[in-house]
């Protein structure tokens, strides 16, 4: 019976085409350094207007992102980049990790 509802709830998510990958981070980066000072000192400043920011090194771009939450979903990550962008940040993007 069980292995009949797994089946079931399996089958129905498919064809919803709803799939949760939950090994995907999303993170909505505000702004990217080449240089780790940088982004440091970038950091610091968006603490003291009160955001809680944070550095993400990417090693394979070697780059530094500044990203204010990690989020678990990219619905989500896509309304905080427009809430983002329409606060002062114009370029803030998603990334996927």
């Amino acid at each position: 019976m069980m292995n009949y509802i797994l089946s079931t709830l399996l089958f129905l998510t498919l064809l919803s085409g709803y799939s949760q990958d939950n090994t995907k981070r999303y993170y909505v980066v505000v702004q990217s350094f080449k240089n780790e000072v940088l982004a440091k000192q970038f950091q610091q400043e968006m603490k003291q207007k009160g955001y809680d920011a944070a550095i993400l090194y990417n090693a394979e771009r070697a780059f530094y992102y500044i990203y204010f939450e990690e989020i678990k979903t990219l619905q989500t990550a896509a309304k905080e980049k427009d809430i983002l962008r329409s606060s002062g940040f114009e370029n803030a993007w998603v990334y996927v990790k």
